[in-house]
């Protein structure tokens, strides 16, 4: 654990400025100083050659201010930030509101929308842009109007000079409310999508940003935070914000107090009445009135907010709650599902894993009518350097939960983990490698079909086996075709799901991203990586995710994890579960 976190804060701000989906990408920096650099030349009309556009480009008054300094080192410290806590709640929050809004809007909702063809990628895309836009605009008009957020906001307005690393100079504090709104609204979006079409939305994007949000960046993103006044124009400025409408937010005048807290477009402040369009080039001093905002140090502008807001704390003390609430939901459900009993239209059961449940309530859920479970089985093989070895138990647990809850009263069996993975003498595939577990096949089916008996004598009738791993499959076929055929069923019915991991279209799905084959591999690439992140990041050694230098042979895996991220994890979860219910509820259609 240690370690890891000594891994963020070494590689963290280095992904910060090479990955496309980071806004400190070095693109989008090197396309706003160009812009910017076009700016100052064109507007000079002749009188600017090239060296003197650099110097007007980057002043000495605002690369050489004490306040850089601060703007450099809470960037630092934020972007850590994200990356070792802010990153995780958001895919948590997001997760779960899109997975509980697609259990709300499936029944009623599911096959409206075929998603076919690009169209509906493009719609979708643009829907996320607009959710995520909004998300930003609220949190950021709530930073301005309620004074006990203020107090943290104020230290992004405290900066007297922009730069691109004023974007960063953010409170820890202003950062979590940010995090919290965005999880919630582009969670729930996600969900209210992906119960309409039946599948998680196909996003266009690149390396997990979306692509509005990338264009955005690309063209002149971080002249917002600058001395270049680039405007759009009147009638632009009413669609789009543009980065003389947020230097305008930036702005000491009173005139521009509470002006223009869009992010990409304008739509938001019409609709709230504060948008402010400059009829022309303004000079504006950039920072606070003197005295609100101690700038003086870094213990200041961390500490000195909580001082401040004391005053205001009774005010806003109803609004933290309820904000707080909904940051825990998602660890209250997962931590404390057991003793809550969820009822949708008769359905429902208690927290559906049986080794977390005492015998009496098992014999409770089944007398109550829950005669449907989940077998889960995994593996533990070597997945490179970067992926614990017990992977496919992670996620093929967390994907069995998943399915029993779409189905409801549905219980899931501990995972079984020993399955076969080659010869041991002399070893043969993974075995190769330290950590591989092995057993014969022989005895991985004895093992199975006496798990399946188990459950069937307890009063189960019927019985899912769910496999993780490609090595597992022929024999659970084998299993669940011998007990089906078997003289004492007693109304038994045993499915195996091969679907859920040889045909879900996960490639499909990534491939329409944009990833070539290399990209995606085939073993602990871009699919294990992402869907580990989103079960269970902390099975993932960050500072080992970049080994495209090394033998694909020698070290195990192959593709290009540091390309995958915890949305695609969500998103690639969603569609082995999504097959494991349609496949359940065609094999039980067809019984």
């Amino acid at each position: 654990m240690v370690d890891d976190l000594v891994a963020i804060f070494l590689t963290a701000p280095k992904r910060a400025f090479l990955e496309v989906g980071q806004r400190f990408y070095w693109q989008y920096l090197l396309t706003s100083y160009l812009i910017g650099l076009t700016v100052l030349l064109v507007r000079s009309r002749g009188e600017m050659n090239l060296v003197r556009g650099m110097k007007a480009l980057f002043p000495t008054r605002v690369w050489l201010s004490r306040s850089l300094i601060h703007d450099v080192t809470l960037t630092y410290l934020t972007i850590c930030l994200q990356v070792a806590l802010l990153g995780t709640i958001t895919i948590k929050l997001e997760g779960w509101f899109e997975s509980h809004l697609t259990m709300m809007t499936t029944p009623y909702f599911a096959g409206m929308i075929q998603q076919t063809g690009w169209e509906s990628s493009a719609i979708a895309t643009l829907g996320l842009a607009l959710v995520l836009d909004f998300a930003f605009f609220v949190g950021h008009y709530l930073q301005h109007h309620v004074s006990f957020l203020w107090h943290f906001h104020a230290v992004h307005h405290s900066a007297p000079e922009l730069n691109p690393f004023t974007g960063y100079r953010q409170h820890p504090v202003d950062l979590l409310l940010s995090t919290l709104i965005i999880g919630i609204l582009v969670g729930s979006y996600l969900g209210v999508i992906h119960g309409i079409i039946g599948q998680p939305a196909s996003i266009i994007s690149a390396d997990g940003e979306a692509l509005p949000v990338l264009l955005f960046y690309l063209f002149g993103y971080h002249l917002r935070h600058s001395h270049v006044w680039l405007d759009y124009g009147p009638f632009w400025d009413r669609i789009f914000i543009s980065p003389a409408q947020h230097q305008i937010h930036h702005s000491c005048a009173v005139e521009h107090h509470d002006r223009n807290f869009g992010y990409m477009l304008a739509i938001w402040d019409r609709l709230a009445g504060s948008l402010y369009v400059p009829s022309s080039h303004e000079n504006i001093r950039f920072g606070l009135e003197p005295g609100h905002q101690d700038d003086s140090s870094l213990l200041n502008l961390l500490w000195m907010p909580f001082v401040r807001s004391q005053r205001a704390l009774s005010r806003t003390a109803l609004l933290l709650g309820v904000i707080t609430v909904l940051s825990l939901v998602p660890w209250v459900d997962a931590q404390y599902r057991s003793k809550i009993v969820a009822v949708h239209e008769g359905k429902g059961n208690a927290m559906p894993l049986m080794e977390d449940m005492t015998t009496n309530e098992i014999r409770e859920s089944i007398l109550t009518g829950t005669h449907r479970v989940i077998i889960p089985t995994g593996g533990v093989e070597q997945n490179g350097p970067h992926l614990v070895t017990g992977k496919h138990n992670y996620i093929v647990r967390q994907n069995a939960i998943n399915v029993a809850e779409r189905l409801g009263q549905t219980l899931v069996a501990p995972v079984l983990a020993y399955v076969p993975e080659g010869a041991i003498d002399p070893p043969e595939g993974h075995m190769r490698f330290a950590g591989t577990l092995s057993i014969q096949e022989p005895i991985f089916e004895a093992i199975l079909e006496d798990t399946v008996r188990s459950l069937a004598r307890h009063g189960f009738k019927e019985i899912l086996i769910m496999g993780d791993s490609g090595g597992n499959q022929k024999a659970q076929e084998r299993v669940a075709q011998r007990l089906n055929q078997s003289q004492d069923r007693s109304g038994l019915h045993v499915y195996s799901l091969p679907e859920y991991y040889l045909d879900n279209h996960q490639l499909d799905y990534l491939r329409g991203l944009g990833f070539s084959e290399d990209e995606i591999g085939t073993h602990a690439g871009i699919r294990d990586t992402a869907e580990l992140l989103f079960a269970h990041p902390d099975g993932i050694r960050i500072n080992k995710l970049d080994a495209s230098g090394e033998d694909a042979d020698l070290k195990g895996s192959n593709g290009h994890p540091e390309k995958a991220s915890r949305e695609l994890g969500a998103a690639l979860s969603h569609l082995k579960v999504e097959t494991a219910v349609r496949e359940i509820l065609e094999l039980e259609r067809t019984q």
